[in-house]
C-alpha cells in the first residue's frame, strides 16, 4: 500500500478485502478518516519518537 495514493491503496484493501460488494474505496476513505480524526489526539509516542525527531 505504501508509495501509492489513498485511493489506489483503498481500492486494493477494499478489494483484497471482499469487501467491495459493500464498501467502495471512496466511501472507504471517509470512514477511515472519521476513525483516524478520533483516534490521534489520543494515540500515544512510540518509545525513541523525540529523540529520532530532534
Amino acid at each position: 500500500m505504501m508509495g501509492n495514493k489513498a485511493i489506489e491503496a483503498a481500492r486494493v484493501f477494499v478489494e483484497d478485502t471482499g469487501l467491495s460488494d459493500s464498501l467502495i474505496a471512496e466511501d472507504f476513505l471517509v470512514e477511515r478518516e472519521v476513525m483516524l480524526q478520533k483516534l490521534f489526539p489520543t494515540s500515544e509516542l512510540m518509545p525513541g519518537t523525540i529523540s529520532i525527531c530532534k
